[in-house]
């Protein structure tokens, strides 16, 4: 298995690809009835450059299967932190198989290539994948109506065991 990662800029061809999963993933906020255009925001993530936001996309044996985004807008929304990972998604066959992780460690690599030290994350979900990372939690929020877990990155990469 041949796994690599990619800014979204270098494939623009998955721009509706990435919509599509964005729209899967979370259908309150980019579907009919959301207040997001998945589309705009693959877009957004496409486009090349050295700031924020920053897409991602992993391969699996040069097939697309995951995505995530650095961005400036995070939890709380008036937050002063930054850059913070979001709109992770790996297809569901392809989940448990160490994506996640795999996507997370290129994103906060990104960051640290564009001089960011540390990557925070909102989160309802993915507590256990964040902890398995060596992530810290730092607070627990109420955004949307839900709890959301805050957490941040380790200081230096956590090896990837898979």
């Amino acid at each position: 298995m041949s796994v690599t990662v990619a800014r979204l800029s270098r494939h623009r061809e998955l721009v509706p690809l990435v919509a599509s999963w964005l729209r899967s993933e979370w259908p309150a906020w980019y579907g009919p009835t959301g207040s997001a255009d998945a589309h705009q925001d693959a877009l957004r993530y496409a486009r090349a450059g050295s700031e924020l936001p920053v897409g991602l996309v992993v391969f699996v044996d040069a097939v697309p299967v995951g995505f995530g985004a650095l961005k400036n807008d995070g939890v709380p929304p008036d937050s002063a932190r930054g850059p913070w990972a979001g709109a992770g998604y790996v297809r569901p066959e392809s989940r448990r198989q160490g994506i996640g992780a795999i996507l997370l460690q290129a994103l906060v690599k990104e960051a640290q290539a564009m001089g960011y030290p540390r990557v925070f994350c909102g989160t309802r979900t993915a507590n256990s994948l964040l902890v398995r990372q060596g992530w810290q939690e730092l607070e627990v929020v109420a955004h949307g109506g839900e709890q959301v877990y805050v957490f941040q990155s380790a200081a230096r990469l956590t090896p990837c065991l898979h």
